[in-house]
C-alpha cells in the first residue's frame, strides 16, 4: 500500500470514528447506543473511572463484580449495559441470585433496585421470577426494555427465552409499563 492510499485509509476510519488499537473500538460518539452485554470479560465504563468484570462460575452462570464490593452485585447475570458516564444497569436471575433490574453507580456499595421481584413461590426459598435484558435506550434516564416471567420454570428449551412478557421502564423507575 502506498503512502497514499494508507493516508486516505487511515482518514476514513478516523471521520468513521471506528480506528481499532490493540482490540479496543473507539466508539463513534458519546452518545452511541448502550450495549448490552451477556459474556464473560471486563468491560470499562463510559467515562473510564470504572470498571464491572463478568466471571464465568459454577453451574454455568454469570457472575458480575465490581471493584470496591465485597460480594459480587449478580451471581447469575442475565445481561447489563453502561448508561451515561458512570452507571451500570443490570439483570440478575432467580436461580443463584436475587431476581431483578438493578442499578449500579460507581463507588457505591451496593446496587439499587429498579424492579425486583414480583413472583413468590412457597416450594422455594427465593423468588422465581426471570428477567432477560433485551434492549437500553440512551441518554441519563434511558428506557430499558426487558422480558418477564413469572417463573422461571416457564422458559422454553434451554437457551431460549421465547414468550414471557415485554416491560419497559425508566432507569429512575418510572413509567413502568408491562407489568402488574
Amino acid at each position: 500500500m502506498t503512502n497514499e492510499a494508507l493516508r486516505i485509509t487511515l482518514a476514513a476510519l478516523v471521520i468513521a470514528g471506528t480506528v481499532t488499537l490493540t482490540g479496543c473500538a473507539a466508539p463513534a460518539s458519546r452518545s452511541s447506543k448502550p450495549v448490552v452485554i451477556v459474556q464473560e470479560g471486563t468491560f470499562r465504563s463510559p467515562s473510564g473511572r470504572c470498571v464491572a468484570t463478568v466471571t464465568h462460575e459454577d453451574g454455568d452462570r454469570l457472575a458480575l463484580h465490581v471493584p470496591g464490593c465485597k460480594a459480587p452485585l449478580s451471581e447469575d447475570l442475565s445481561g447489563m449495559a453502561w448508561i451515561s458516564r458512570d452507571r451500570l444497569v443490570f439483570i440478575s436471575s432467580s436461580i443463584y441470585g436475587t431476581p431483578g433490574l438493578f442499578l449500579y453507580v460507581c463507588g457505591e456499595d451496593s446496587a439499587r433496585t429498579i424492579v425486583g421481584s414480583h413472583s413468590k413461590d412457597s416450594g422455594h426459598y427465593e423468588d422465581v421470577d426471570y428477567f432477560e435484558l433485551i434492549r437500553v435506550g440512551v441518554g441519563d434516564n434511558p428506557e430499558l426494555v426487558f422480558r418477564y416471567f413469572p417463573d422461571v420454570d416457564s422458559l422454553g428449551p434451554a437457551g431460549t427465552t421465547e414468550g414471557g412478557t415485554v416491560v419497559r421502564v425508566r432507569a429512575d423507575g418510572r413509567g413502568l409499563k408491562g407489568l402488574r
